[in-house]
C-alpha cells in the first residue's frame, strides 16, 4: 500500500470501474464519483493528492472542476480524461492547471506512468509550499535581533519597504545582514510565492557574468554548447538580489540598467528582447559616491537602484544589541545541537563579548557562538571557549596600555613589568594557564617558560 489518495470522476461508470481497479492494484487508495459535485464536496474534508476527471460530463465539464479543485486543494494534480477530437482543448486546460491527459481509451502502462508522475508532482508543490512557509516564517519581522533605536529604525524602513515594489539598496559593512534584510523583503512582499534568485557578482568572472545575468543562445561563443537562462528569467515574477553591485564591470552597468529601466534583457547571441517582471533587490559594503568619483559606477544606474536606501550599521555603533545577538545565537546552536536550551554565558565570558568591538559584525558574533558551544560540550561558555581575538581585543589592551604607562612612569624595568603582568593575568584567571595566555595574547607553553623564569607557582593563583 502507498497511502496516496486518487479520486476519479467520470459518468462513465464502466470505465471508472475499469480505472478504480487498475489504480487500486497498484496499492493506491481510489475514491469514484459519477458526478462531480460530489467530488468536490468529498474534498473539502480529504486530502488527495490526485483527481482524474473525464473532460466532458453532463452537470459540469472537465474544465470548470479543475477551476474549483484548484481554488480550494491548488498542490491536488489533476489529469483530464478526453475522447478523440478534444486532444487541443486538453493542452489549453494544462496551461489553466491541469498537470497532464489522457486520450481514451488508454493502456494501463500509460495510466500507472501518468497517475505516478502526477503524484510525485503534487508532493514537489507540497514540499516547495512547506519551504516557503518555512522561509517566510524564518525571515519574519519578529525574527529579527536588535533593540537599539539605530535598528528598530531599519526594521520600520524593511516593513515599509516590503509592501511596494520598489528597488533597493542595502549598504553596510560585510557581516551586517544585507542578505537577511533582502529575504525579508522578499518573503514580506506581494512576490513571496515567486522566486528569490541571489546572485554574488563578486563571486562570478567577469567573462561570465553577462551569461549568468542575462542567460545566452547556444552557440553564443566558444563554450555555450546548450542555451542557459539567465538569472533575471530565472527570477520571473519574483525578486533578484544583486549583492556586491558595487564590483560589477562598466559593460555590464549598461546592460543592467537598461533590463532595470526597460524591462527587458537580450541573452547573448540573441536578437530579441525578452520582457522580464522582476523586483531588484541590491546591496554593497562599498560607497557607491565614491566609486562614481573614481569613474566606476554610472551615476545613472545608481540613482535608479538607490530608490529606497536601507543602510545597516556596524555592530559597533549598536552596542546595545550585541546581548540580545550573544543569546539569540546561543538558543539557536544550543537547540540545534542538542534540542534544549540550558546553556549559558557566564559574566566572565559576556563581558569579553560585549567589550569586543566585532570588526566582521553579526556574522562574527554567530561563528564564535557556534564555535564556542562546540568547545563547552554542553555546559556554560566561559572566556576560554572564546577566540582568542576576542579575549585580546576587547578593550583591555587599552586598559593595559595605560598601565604600562604608568608603571613605566614609575622607573620600573621590564622585567618588573612583565613580571606584574603575569601576576596579573593569573591571578585574574585563577591561575589557569590557557585562559590566561589568551589574556596575553601568548602561546600556553611561553606563559609557562616566563612563569619558570620569574618563578611564579601555579600554587599562588589557586
Amino acid at each position: 500500500m502507498n497511502d496516496k489518495n486518487i479520486i476519479i470522476v467520470d459518468d462513465d461508470k464502466n470505465l471508472t470501474k475499469m480505472l478504480t481497479f487498475i489504480l487500486e492494484e497498484e496499492g493506491y487508495n481510489v475514491v469514484a464519483f459519477y458526478e462531480p459535485h460530489s467530488c468536490l464536496s468529498y474534498m473539502f474534508d480529504h486530502s488527495c493528492e490526485l483527481v482524474i476527471t473525464d473532460y466532458k460530463m453532463p452537470e459540469m465539464s472537465g474544465i470548470e472542476l479543475l477551476s474549483k479543485i484548484k481554488k480550494y486543494s491548488p498542490e491536488t494534480s489533476v489529469i483530464l480524461l478526453t475522447a478523440y477530437g478534444t486532444v487541443s482543448s486538453a493542452v489549453d486546460a494544462m496551461k489553466l492547471g491541469a498537470y497532464d491527459f489522457i486520450s481514451k481509451p488508454c493502456s494501463k502502462e500509460e495510466l500507472k506512468l501518468k497517475c505516478r508522475n502526477a503524484i510525485a508532482y503534487s508532493a514537489m508543490q507540497i514540499e516547495n509550499r512547506m519551504l516557503k512557509e518555512k522561509l517566510s516564517e524564518k525571515f519574519s519581522f519578529a525574527n529579527f535581533v536588535g533593540k537599539s533605536v539605530v535598528m528598530q529604525e531599519v526594521f520600520q524602513l524593511i516593513k515599509k519597504v516590503s509592501k511596494t515594489d520598489s528597488t533597493v539598496l542595502i549598504t553596510g559593512e560585510t557581516g551586517t545582514g544585507k542578505e537577511i534584510v533582502a529575504h525579508s523583503i522578499h518573503y514580506n512582499s506581494i512576490r513571496k510565492d515567486g522566486p528569490f534568485v541571489a546572485v554574488n557578482c563578486n563571486a562570478i568572472p567577469k567573462e561570465l557574468i553577462a551569461s549568468e545575468l542575462f542567460g545566452h543562445k547556444k552557440g553564443a561563443f566558444t563554450s555555450a554548447v546548450t542555451e542557459k537562462k539567465g538569472k533575471f528569467l530565472l527570477a520571473d515574477k519574483g525578486t533578484l538580489f544583486l549583492d556586491d553591485i558595487g564590483d560589477i564591470t562598466l559593460d555590464i552597468q549598461v546592460q543592467l540598467l537598461r533590463a532595470i529601466q526597460e524591462r527587458v534583457i537580450s541573452p547573448l547571441g540573441s536578437e530579441k528582447d525578452i520582457e522580464i517582471d522582476v523586483r531588484i533587490l541590491a546591496a554593497t559594503n562599498k560607497d557607491i559616491e565614491v566609486l562614481i568619483k573614481k569613474n566606476s559606477f554610472r551615476e545613472d544606474l545608481y540613482h535608479r537602484i538607490n530608490i529606497f536606501p536601507i543602510y545597516l550599521p556596524p555592530l559597533r555603533k549598536r552596542k546595545d544589541d550585541i546581548a540580545l545577538l550573544v543569546n539569540h545565537f546561543v538558543k539557536k546552536y544550543s537547540i540545534q545541537n542538542t534540542g534544549k536550551n540550558e546553556t549559558t554565558v557566564t559574566p566572565e565570558a559576556f563581558h569579553f563579548l560585549n567589550e569586543y568591538e566585532w570588526p566582521g559584525n553579526v556574522r562574527e558574533v554567530e561563528n564564535a557562538i557556534e564555535r564556542a558551544l562546540i568547545l563547552s560540550e554542553g555546559g556554560d561558555i566561559l572566556p576560554d571557549h572564546l577566540p582568542n581575538r576576542v579575549l585580546v581585543k576587547n578593550g583591555g589592551n587599552n586598559r593595559a596600555r595605560e598601565t604600562l604607562f604608568d608603571l613605566l612612569d614609575s622607573g620600573l624595568s621590564l622585567e618588573e613589568v612583565e613580571k606584574f603582568l603575569l601576576e596579573n593575568a593569573l591571578d585574574k584567571v585563577k591561575g589557569n594557564q590557557t585562559m590566561a595566555a589568551k589574556l596575553l595574547g601568548i602561546s600556553r607553553a611561553t606563559l609557562i617558560y616566563r612563569m619558570e623564569k620569574y618563578n611564579l607557582k601555579e600554587t599562588s593563583f589557586d
